[in-house]
């Protein structure tokens, strides 16, 4: 079995992966960028600036672009910058939470974390029957992976506890540096199913709102986690792996028949699907190195063996091919994020974080409609995928009272 299957085999029961094992490898060997641009070295791999766009120059006598920014929480794009005397505007830079400070900022950041990126499924402990305690979100999970659960003292990772990150004196630039480089505080490499391989082409500034939500986090106190060393050759993949070069994230492909807001949202919710969140974690297959593979991008073929009643499920290739989700609309992909429910009414399995009880289910209606805009616009990927298919899932549990359990963990102005 591959290794992402062995990871994730024990890591999404019942999950999906988002803001996932933040965990120091054993060696701490420098990776390499995939195209990233204005670089610099630190302990444990090259880092980039996160893909952030800049304003692009004029041509025009003496006009110079500004380069566009969001406007309002799940902004569209900016207008990519005002010109003077005669300048082109340059492109825009997209983000969620520009302009945003203080409470605004940490409000943005919690959304992208407990709904877009679904963080709290890989950093909450599970009770027993294996739902997530609602008491200790973000408080991590002492056992969220075991790589080789037939040695009771090799493999065990734990999933660090996000509202402790403060107390243990992390700053804001740390959590962006592991967020968009895969580094931790003390230099040393994260494992890639910590998703930085993608998150490293999200705006900083999004990368700043996420931080500034962890550390308005209320501490929770953790279960003591056991840091278990790795199974070979697990212990030897050098880390942080390379990160993806943002320009491969695929462009949404129009016709003549669609219309200019469409095309504003399909590009929106390429920043949001491809960039910002997970999307291409989990529909996309990686290379033996554990890289993202950046020629089979949404071309899905990512095995995750769930375990029963769902046993092993597949990812869908989302792209417009044949075998893919060719003649979807995006009703159809909107009902797949929103009820877990495909074109033909056929129940989804996890690890897919679809509403109305996983944590897509807090993603803005406007949102939705932007990721599933571009997803119904990705050109065509053929692949060794293609003809999965997603087996049909037993109806989830209804969802628990509204007084089962809360959010422990926020700080009132993460709440607004």
């Amino acid at each position: 079995m591959a290794l992402r299957s062995i990871w994730v085999s024990v890591l999404c029961s019942g999950i999906a992966v988002g803001f996932a094992a933040a965990c120091s490898s054993d060696n701490s060997s420098s990776g390499s960028t995939d195209g990233g641009t204005g670089g610099t070295t630190s302990t444990g791999g090259t880092t980039s600036t996160g893909g952030k766009a800049t304003g692009g120059t004029t041509t025009g006598t003496g006009g110079k672009a500004t380069g566009g920014t969001t406007t309002g929480t799940g902004g569209k794009p900016g207008t990519g910058g005002t010109t003077t005397d005669g300048g082109d505007a340059g492109p825009a830079v997209t983000s969620y939470c520009g302009g945003k400070t203080g409470a605004d900022q940490i409000a943005c950041g919690a959304y992208i974390v407990t709904s877009l990126d679904a963080c709290g499924d890989c950093h909450t402990p599970r009770l027993p029957s294996g739902a997530p305690d609602t008491t200790k979100i973000l408080a991590g999970n002492p056992s969220f992976a075991d790589l080789d659960p037939a040695s009771p003292t090799i493999g065990n990772i734990p999933t660090p506890n996000l509202t402790q990150l403060g107390k243990k004196g992390w700053t804001a630039k740390d959590i962006t540096t592991a967020i968009l480089t895969g580094v931790d505080k003390a230099g040393l490499g994260l494992f890639p199913i910590m998703p930085y391989q993608l998150f490293h082409n999200m705006a900083q500034v999004d990368a700043d709102a996420i931080a500034a939500y962890i550390l308005s986090l209320t501490p929770i106190d953790p279960d003591t986690p056991v840091r278990q060393p790795l199974p070979s050759p697990i212990s030897q993949l050098p880390l942080p792996v390379a990160v993806l070069d943002g320009a491969k994230v695929p462009d949404p492909v129009f016709t003549a028949t669609d219309s200019a807001d469409v095309k504003t949202s399909a590009e929106f919710g390429k920043y949001l699907a491809g960039q910002l969140g997970p999307c291409i974690d989990c529909h996309s297959p990686r290379l033996q190195n554990q890289q993202v593979d950046s020629s089979n991008l949404f071309a899905g073929g990512e095995t995750f063996v769930i375990g029963d009643p769902f046993g092993t499920v597949t990812s869908l290739n989302i792209t417009q091919s044949t075998n893919g989700i060719k003649g979807w609309t995006a009703d159809d992909v909107a009902q797949v994020i929103q009820k877990g429910i495909d074109k033909d009414k056929t129940p989804l399995c996890p690890p897919m974080p679809f509403g109305p009880r996983g944590a897509f289910a807090g993603l803005k209606t406007a949102d939705v409609h932007d990721i599933a805009e571009y997803i119904t616009h990705l050109p065509a990927v053929e692949s060794p995928s293609d003809g999965a298919t997603w087996p049909m899932c037993v109806p989830p549990p209804p969802p628990p009272p509204p007084d089962a359990g809360k959010d422990a963990s926020s700080s009132d102005a993460s709440k607004d």
